[in-house]
């Protein structure tokens, strides 16, 4: 039992650590898309105030250009929330192994685990609203 202990320990820190790997990566691309989408509404004001008059990109290419960028963004968080609930259904079959046998110290690692695994699925799977400007 002590050795089923400690390769389920081991199991569960590996996935608490893919778990804060995958919230690190989508705190990463949600920075990036808020980084983007400032850039994008900067370039869009400036077009505006030059009247769209045969620059770079006209609002119309920009727009094109936004959603285009949304759209791949959504797509990488869509796969970025299939990873982490793969991971959380990783450590509820983990949980199962475990069963009434474990201790007080994996009930307190188990409660540190969901709450990760709920604050990493929140952060990548709340609504990616735009806010055009």
């Amino acid at each position: 039992l002590g050795e089923q202990n400690r390769t389920l320990q081991h199991q569960m820190d590996a996935v608490k650590d893919r778990l804060n790997r995958a919230l690190e990566e989508a705190r990463s691309e949600r920075s990036a898309r808020e980084d983007l989408e400032i850039t994008l509404k900067a370039s869009r004001r400036r077009e505006q105030e030059r009247g769209g008059g045969g620059e770079v990109l006209s609002t119309g290419d920009l727009g094109q250009l936004e959603d285009s960028v949304h759209r791949s963004l959504r797509r990488a968080m869509r796969d970025k929330d299939l990873q982490l609930t793969a991971a959380m259904e990783q450590v509820r079959q983990l949980r199962l192994q475990v069963g009434d046998s474990r201790g007080r110290e994996n009930e307190m690692m188990d409660r540190q685990i969901e709450s990760m695994s709920f604050f990493a699925y929140n952060t990548v799977s709340q609504p990616h609203d735009r806010n055009d400007a």
